[in-house]
């Protein structure tokens, strides 16, 4: 349950600074490259965990 809560709020991320980008001409592109390189660091954590969990699970069985 919560890989789908955290997988929902960095689709959440992901889109409000796509909206946002798209909303506003005026946003400075250091801005637009700390929102990309937070859901990139965020995406490579997510996956980092799950590889995690399936490793843990795998050695139960």
């Amino acid at each position: 349950m919560m890989k789908y809560i955290v997988l929902t709020l960095l689709a959440i991320l992901t889109v409000a600074s796509a909206v946002l980008e798209g909303l506003f001409d005026s946003l400075p592109p250091q801005f637009i490259q700390l929102v990309g390189l937070l859901t990139i660091l965020c995406t490579g954590v997510f996956i980092g965990w799950m590889l995690r969990l399936q490793v843990r699970n795998f050695k139960k069985d």
